[in-house]
């Protein structure tokens, strides 16, 4: 980023902006470089601005939700980097049974609300660390439910302004919103609107406990990383893939496939974004050879 291009967002944001900002923090995967800018966004037309500067100017932007499915090189970003702030985080309830739910709360936050009112609605994805709308994007998904089917519809923002899709309007594949494809690179999702049942709130917590208990007895929950490492291929699992390529403990400098998952790739301490890449292309390949099964990475890469 230029300096004349910096000087026009801190003028414009003051102290909120950070420049030259590492995004180590930032993600689960405690990896990555710095990005030129970081900035938390307060407002809807703060986004549309931010969106119209970036097109002006050509300068590359990332939304960022909780940093749960992302790995960062280690260049880091040149460009701005975004982060939704507490407006973007508000949950309220229509009379029709819709959750409407600001894109940047996160998914624990959200089930805990939803279970106090006796909704039941997405508590199959507890435990997952992510935020409303990053799950929406990556149509996120456990124990066999997908939040895509539940959602009603969803508010965006663009340079030009706020804009909704409804329930017509949405496609979804396995860990994919289909036709959000066309609105990459050019607008951010800041609201998601999903569809609520009546439930039984002691139940609803009683499943959510079991949930977090297979996670921690099946998950490396102690170790910095980016959760399932790759997609599922049809009809098998890349974990049971991973394992029986005999890849469980391989590692490349600080990337380890996890001994107690092995579609989690970890951070032991000091890893670089090098170490997974070279890490995640030694499983692609030995599980290719071995099975003939091309795994997809389902985490984000920038």
């Amino acid at each position: 980023m230029d300096g004349k291009l910096a000087g026009i967002i801190e003028q414009k944001f003051a102290s909120r902006v950070q420049f030259d900002c590492s995004l180590k923090p930032y993600t689960s995967f405690g990896i990555g470089g710095n990005a030129s800018a970081l900035l938390p966004v307060e407002t809807q037309d703060e986004i549309s601005w931010l969106l119209s500067l970036a097109k002006e100017h050509d300068l590359a932007w990332q939304i960022m939700g909780m940093g749960s499915n992302l790995l960062v090189s280690d260049e880091g970003f040149d460009g701005l980097i975004m982060k939704l702030g507490t407006a973007f985080q508000q949950i309220a309830l229509s009379s029709d049974g819709i959750i409407e739910a600001g894109a940047g709360i996160s998914l624990t936050k959200l089930i805990k609300w939803c279970q106090s009112r006796d909704l039941s609605c997405i508590e199959f994805l507890f435990g997952v660390p992510g935020s409303a709308g990053g799950a929406a994007v990556m149509n996120a998904g456990a124990f066999g439910g997908e939040i895509g089917a539940v959602l009603k519809g969803v508010e965006l923002v663009d340079g030009q302004g706020v804009r909704h899709l409804e329930k017509d309007e949405l496609e979804f594949s396995y860990r994919c919103f289909d036709n959000w494809q066309r609105f990459r690179g050019v607008a951010v999702i800041t609201k998601v609107f999903l569809q609520s049942r009546q439930g039984d709130g002691e139940e609803i917590g009683r499943r959510c406990i079991e949930i977090a208990r297979w996670r921690k007895a099946k998950q490396p929950l102690g170790q910095p990383n980016a959760g399932s490492f790759f997609k599922n291929p049809p009809g098998d699992s890349a974990g049971r893939l991973i394992d029986a390529a005999g890849l469980k403990g391989r590692q490349v400098g600080g990337a380890k496939v996890s001994e107690k998952h092995a579609n989690f790739l970890v951070n032991t301490g000091e890893a670089a974004c090098g170490d997974v890449m070279e890490l995640m292309k030694i499983v692609q390949a030995e599980v290719y050879r071995q099975f003939g099964v091309q795994l997809e990475p389902e985490v984000q890469i920038i």
